[in-house]
């Protein structure tokens, strides 16, 4: 019996060391084949469900489509995630999917919504009536990122102190993706003129706004326009 166990484990072993190595293979893969952008909305739903589940903290600055081979998805904290064609994680993450290539990883860990301190919970009921609590990650540097229902990120310290709130922008579903050449003249010499050090990086529709994502040596901010583009905010993005 302890013979066919051994076999079993060191069976098992070499499964998990052969996945290992085709998916870090097919990393390889994408990274040097001939790629094209293509819009968020080509990523399989597999792919978007993560995106939105463990990366909630960032938006996607570009996806990069390997054709046969799987995605790379480029975000604004400058972490890369690839995916197979079938929208199958290949960096690794949480909750026991697949590992492969590392990353840098500043997005702090997930948790459980009912482990939340009760000092942020209790600010979340007061203060936003109508939202759900969709996901939390926790960073033991930065304190608790919360993710709302009602496209907000809330940011709490360490001791479950509110500290401030930006919006969740990822730009799929009923957010439309502006190509940046096509954004107003009105929009461009408004962010020329304010943030002269700013790169624009990713601009979309969102319902009645204009939401663009611009970089500088800072920070990473987004800015809110209306349709016909004049701007009525500005929130700091992944602080």
């Amino acid at each position: 019996m302890m013979k066919r166990v051994t076999l079993f484990a060191f069976v098992l072993t070499i499964t998990v060391a052969s996945c290992s190595l085709m998916e870090n293979s097919l990393i390889s893969d994408i990274m040097n084949a001939t790629k094209t952008v293509v819009s968020t909305k080509e990523l399989p739903d597999a792919a978007l469900e993560l995106l939105n589940t463990d990366y909630f903290g960032t938006y996607i600055d570009e996806v990069l489509s390997a054709e046969g081979l799987g995605f790379e998805v480029n975000l604004s904290d400058e972490s890369k995630v690839y995916f197979d064609k079938d929208g199958g994680c290949l960096n690794g993450t949480e909750k026991g999917r697949r590992k492969g290539k590392k990353r840098k990883n500043n997005r702090g860990k997930a948790i459980n919504i009912e482990d939340l301190p009760t000092a942020i919970t209790d600010y979340i009921d007061a203060n936003y009536d109508n939202a759900t609590i969709d996901g939390a990650r926790t960073n033991p540097d930065r304190g608790y990122m919360i993710k709302l229902s009602t496209d907000l990120i809330v940011l709490f310290d360490l001791n479950g102190n509110f500290v401030k709130e930006h919006e969740f922008i990822y730009h799929h579903g009923n957010h439309s993706k502006i190509e940046l050449t096509d954004l107003s003249t009105l929009i461009t010499n408004y962010i020329s003129t304010t943030y002269p050090d700013a790169t624009i990086k990713v601009a979309f529709e969102k319902g009645e706004y204009i939401i663009v994502g611009v970089k500088d040596s800072n920070d990473k901010k987004i800015l809110v326009f209306d349709a016909q583009g004049n701007f009525i905010k500005e929130k700091i993005c992944n602080d």
